[in-house]
């Protein structure tokens, strides 16, 4: 075996996934590995000119380049070749080196499951980039990372954004102690949420929902921080425009009715989002891991068609599990000023979807009973703010009494013009001496942890703004609260 023959067979057996060909000085094939055999046909490239051979299966987008090397086939080094083979068409990176002054040493290196991998990745990450709220600052607060949706919201470009101080979008209505505390409480490592006012560039303003975290290094020190918004403008405008509206609605609810009712709405969002922010660590940080496992499979050359569909379809899931999300949640704010034909059990299952992440971190069981029964004329969204309430309330009280499987049931019947939902729970019951008041505003079980407005603004709501009845009894199971609306 000759110096030639012995470097290619140690090279052939440490790179067997590649195409590796060795050529002359006129670029005739001497030597092929077994890839190139199954690749263009046993032995089918031996003896024939490598440049003109292979560009039969050169795509026409490369054939130009392609010829432009014909006197010199170095010139192709490190570029990339879409290569038809049958009715398939792959990608290559072709890497070239000379030996012994007489051979070049040919390499094909088949990238077109990175490729197809690399366009899905940066698909889902311009899908984050433009829909979430995020950046990231050093530990002085001078931002090193503005995603688009960041820049749009607040009126400046990216590179406006990066290197200026986080303060640059703080609005003087803010109070300095908010953000001295939020650094306090982040340079402990710990994280950090609350509503914030943002000034825009050209000085208007938007309200966020923020959670910031802090970032580590390898050691466990921090390196910088990382917040994640949520725009509630339109929530916070909303409360103010309804603060006005309520002056001239004379013939509606009391203005202190009307505040109580959005704040019992905000009080129920508050802990949810909390909850949901929470919730969205585990699938950014997943998404984290499966990158870190792609760089580790394709390193290794473990990575395949299916690989690369699963972990792709995968990481989609997250994210629109996550943007999703923040869709629910605006909905939720949008006010219904008429009355409109809407099933029941719509209205429950979009409230079940809200309060999924409190349900399932309570490890209690959900039972739905909806009969098949007609439309009735109502609210949207003030029948929502009461089942999420009812379904709330129910979930405190099996939390607070810790009881072992815990079962909510929900059911939903029409008789005659009257369409009637209850909503059972497992818990005991209520006492005999707060069943007379437990619809009196202000008055909880809860101590510190309640409102007492999210039973009283749930009758209010029924009684008042849907002309229907809210009632509770006590079953042999626990309470049983009962809604009955005109069909």
């Amino acid at each position: 075996m000759n110096e030639v023959d012995e470097l290619f067979a140690k090279v052939a057996q440490e790179l067997s996934s590649s195409v590796m060909v060795i050529l002359n000085s006129e670029y005739v094939v001497e030597h092929v590995n077994d890839t190139a055999n199954r690749l263009f046909g046993d032995n089918s490239l031996i003896g024939n000119n490598f440049h003109k051979l292979l560009g039969v299966y050169v795509d026409d987008e490369d054939s130009i380049l392609f010829e432009m090397a014909a006197d010199d086939i170095l010139l192709l080094d490190g570029i990339e070749l879409f290569i038809k083979i049958g009715k398939t068409k792959k990608i290559f990176t072709i890497n070239l080196a000379p030996f012994n002054d007489i051979y070049i040493y040919v390499e094909l290196v088949d990238i077109t499951a990175q490729n197809l991998l690399n366009r899905r990745l940066q698909k889902q990450i311009d899908l984050i980039e433009d829909n979430v709220l995020i950046s990231r600052t050093d530990l002085k607060g001078v931002i090193t990372y503005a995603s688009t949706a960041f820049a749009k919201i607040s009126g400046y470009t990216k590179s406006e954004l990066i290197g200026q101080p986080h303060s640059i979008v703080r609005h003087p209505d803010m109070d300095k102690e908010i953000f001295e505390e939020m650094w306090k409480i982040i340079k402990k490592g710990k994280v950090w949420q609350g509503e914030v006012k943002n000034l825009k560039k050209n000085g208007g303003f938007y309200w966020v929902k923020a959670t910031i975290m802090p970032d580590f290094n390898y050691k466990g020190m921090i390196i910088g921080f990382t917040s994640v918004r949520v725009d509630i403008t339109h929530e916070k405008v909303f409360n103010d425009e309804l603060y006005n509206d309520v002056q001239t609605k004379s013939d509606e609810l009391t203005r202190q009715e009307v505040l109580l009712q959005q704040k019992s709405k905000n009080a129920l969002m508050g802990e949810m989002i909390s909850l949901i922010t929470h919730q969205w660590k585990q699938p950014l940080s997943a998404m984290s891991l499966k990158v870190s496992d792609i760089k580790i499979k394709f390193a290794l050359g473990m990575m395949d068609q299916k690989y690369v569909d699963d972990i792709s379809g995968s990481m989609m899931k997250s994210v629109k599990y996550m943007t999703q999300t923040i869709d629910d949640f605006r909905d939720f704010f949008k006010p219904n000023k008429e009355n409109e034909l809407i099933f029941i059990s719509n209205v429950i299952n979009d409230g079940l979807k809200l309060l999924e992440p409190i349900v399932k971190k309570s490890n209690i069981r959900v039972n739905v009973d909806f009969a098949d029964v007609d439309k009735i004329e109502s609210r949207h969204n003030e029948l929502l703010q009461v089942f999420m309430n009812l379904i709330k309330n129910a979930v405190d009280i099996l939390n607070e009494k810790s009881i072992e499987n815990g079962v909510i049931n929900i059911k939903n019947y029409q008789i005659d013009k009257s369409n009637i939902t209850e909503i059972e729970d497992n818990a005991g019951g209520v006492p005999k001496d707060v069943l007379t008041k437990i619809f009196d505003p202000y008055f909880s079980t809860k101590g510190d942890g309640g409102t007492g407005l999210g039973l009283y603004m749930s009758k209010t709501i029924v009684e008042e703004q849907l002309k229907g009845v809210l009632s509770v009894c006590n079953t042999d199971k626990g309470a049983k609260f009962t809604i009955i609306l005109n069909r």
